[in-house]
């Protein structure tokens, strides 16, 4: 598999500036990495007054991108792909777009056409404004739906709390709603599709969903920033965080993963846990530090 490097929204806005764009260039050519973003990067990349913008991001974003390889991953088609491939590991990304089998120039103009919602991907039914939209009521959601899960595992005995609201038995309790909040990705399958996993299915929803590094990590960040929380660093609830948790399915499959530093945090503590360190991932002090740059 290709070495990636996962390029959050906060790099490709502020590392394509003339400051540190040479630096961030250099090092993705010399250690021969792919970049990797998916279609949150283009959603957050999106701005609806590009066209009177004095710096506009979006077009430094698509130049950079479109001198760099770089493929266009959905976390969601990842997940699917490990629970299909069970019980082997996948192999290799399931790429949306692979930038890198055209040119240069017609990266930078596919690129600004899509975030400029141009008619020829309207005509294809892709517009980013759609995107855009679905992803704010997505996130509008999500603080009243971490309740609604947490509720529901309660209510389902997965979960114990006491009169004051406290869990109780967190530790017995942990491994039963991780495997409940696994099980959430197969609402991507239809009745055929999971008549096609075969007996295997059986064993997923068991439990072997935790051998799946994408699939379990959405359910581990969850669980420790809403449920099982450390007092030294505590996590507030965002709308954001359920993107971000998306994406950070990604870092298992990653060379680099660039994040802020609440998610690289959460983010180190799984890695620790679960004995997977084969990746490195990095806030705006430590990419500085990594490219080289001094400010």
């Amino acid at each position: 598999m290709s070495k990636y490097v996962f390029l959050d929204n906060w790099v490709l806005s502020d590392y394509t500036k003339s400051d540190r764009l040479p630096y961030l260039s250099d090092y993705i050519k010399n250690n021969h990495l792919t970049v990797l973003i998916d279609s949150l990067s283009l959603t957050e990349l999106y701005n609806p007054g590009w066209a009177n913008a004095s710096d506009d991001r979006t077009s430094r974003a698509t130049t950079f991108i479109s001198k760099h390889p770089t493929i266009v991953v959905d976390p969601m088609q990842l997940i699917r792909a490990e629970i299909q491939n069970y019980p082997e590991p996948v192999q290799s990304l399931p790429v949306e777009l692979d930038l890198e089998i055209m040119s240069e120039e017609d990266r930078k103009q596919s690129l600004s056409q899509f975030l400029h919602h141009d008619k020829s991907f309207l005509q294809q039914g892709k517009d980013v404004r759609t995107w855009a939209n679905n992803y704010e009521k997505a996130k509008s959601e999500w603080l009243d739906n971490i309740e609604k899960i947490i509720d529901h595992a309660v209510r389902s005995g997965v979960l114990t709390r006491d009169k004051t609201g406290h869990f109780t038995q967190l530790e017995k309790e942990r491994e039963a709603f991780l495997v409940t909040l696994d099980g959430r990705h197969f609402s991507y399958f239809d009745d055929k599709e999971r008549e096609q996993l075969g007996p295997k299915i059986v064993e997923l929803f068991r439990g072997a969903t935790s051998k799946l590094p994408a699939a379990r990590s959405t359910s581990l960040y969850f669980w420790y920033a809403y449920l099982q929380i450390d007092k030294t660093h505590p996590i507030s609830r965002a709308p954001s965080d359920l993107g971000d948790f998306y994406q950070m399915s990604l870092i298992p499959y990653c060379e680099l993963f660039t994040t802020d530093n609440k998610m690289k945090w959460l983010s180190q503590r799984i890695a620790d846990e679960t004995g997977s360190n084969s990746f490195t991932v990095l806030n705006k002090g430590d990419l500085d530090r990594e490219i080289g740059f001094n400010s």
